[in-house]
């Protein structure tokens, strides 16, 4: 996660954010996909997007079976730079 935001602050000055890292996880979604299907052909990436599970910044993607990517989200808080579960106290 740090390596993104820290490039990312460090090409454009500003600091980076949640649009930053979903963008990220996108892009590196469809790299690997067409590294999978070894061709940019809509059809054979799509096949790779919703045959693959994806591991990215932010959780593991994988596609329902009409085509929505799915992620398993929980409230999180950044700890030394890691994504981590966030659990507010009980009062």
């Amino acid at each position: 996660f740090t390596h993104v935001m820290d490039a990312y602050q460090e090409n454009t000055g500003k600091m980076g954010d949640f649009h930053v890292m979903c963008n990220y996880d996108v892009t590196t979604h469809i790299a690997n996909a067409i590294n999978i299907a070894g061709t940019t052909d809509v059809d054979a990436v799509r096949d790779a997007l919703a045959e693959n599970d994806f591991d990215s910044i932010s959780g593991t993607y994988s596609m329902s079976e009409i085509g929505d990517a799915e992620r398993y989200t929980q409230p999180a808080t950044i700890i030394d730079g890691q994504f981590a579960p966030y659990h507010p106290e009980s009062k």
